[in-house]
Parts: structure tokens; C-alpha cells; sequence
């Protein structure tokens, strides 16, 4: 019973850790286009950058191209 517990116990441990880890690094978006910055599209990808920043804030990170 005691080496089942303590192997559930480091089993909870390592899954708590690299979740931990996975979530210091931020998600990264990169969105590419081929039109330039004052065209609908392109503005509308600054857009997207924009609500991704204010919804998700430094979880997940959008580069546009």
C-alpha cells in the first residue's frame, strides 16, 4: 500500500513539474501574409495580434509577417 501511494505521489509530482514548465513558455503565432500593413488584410492580422494580446496576455504570443 505505501510504495503504491508513493509512487501515485511521484507520479502527481512529475505532472505538476512539466506542466509547470510547458506553461513558462509562451505559445507563438506566426501569422504571415503577403499584402502590406494598410490593407484590409493586413490590418486585420494587427487586429487579431491585438485581441490575442488582451484575451490571452503573455500565454500566447502573436508575430505578424
Amino acid at each position: 500500500m505505501f510504495k503504491k501511494l508513493t509512487t501515485a505521489a511521484l507520479c502527481l509530482a512529475a505532472a505538476v513539474a512539466t506542466t509547470t514548465a510547458f506553461a513558462a513558455d509562451p505559445l507563438v503565432i506566426k501569422f504571415s501574409h503577403v499584402v502590406a500593413e494598410n490593407t484590409p488584410k493586413g490590418q486585420m492580422a494587427n487586429k487579431f495580434k491585438e485581441l490575442v494580446a488582451a484575451r490571452m496576455g503573455d500565454r500566447v504570443k502573436v508575430e505578424v509577417y
